[in-house]
């Protein structure tokens, strides 16, 4: 999970771009107000909206990246999604 920052996606930090770089897929939380296509441009690597339980399978085979606008755990959502990687044996 990364956080995006508050206003857009240049608010990254150097941690959650590096994390993007290794990444073998990335994936953006449904809700975001920044989309697939403008992040996809400005990482140069495809973004792609998905369900939480494809993207968790995909973690559990290979590095994948989560984006998410502002606080990853801000949300009672992505808090949920957080545990579940743990269950799963997914490091988060």
């Amino acid at each position: 999970m990364i956080g995006l920052g508050l206003s857009d996606e240049k608010d990254i930090s150097v941690r959650g771009l590096e994390c993007v770089a290794k990444a073998s897929h990335i994936f953006v939380e449904k809700d975001s107000l920044l989309s697939a296509k403008r992040l996809s441009t400005f990482f140069q690597k495809e973004v792609v909206v998905v369900a939480d339980h494809i993207m968790i399978e995909h973690a559990k085979k290979e590095e994948v990246a989560y984006l998410v606008q502002g606080d990853p755990l801000g949300k009672e959502e992505n808090s949920a999604l957080y545990f579940k990687c743990l269950r799963e044996g997914i490091h988060v």
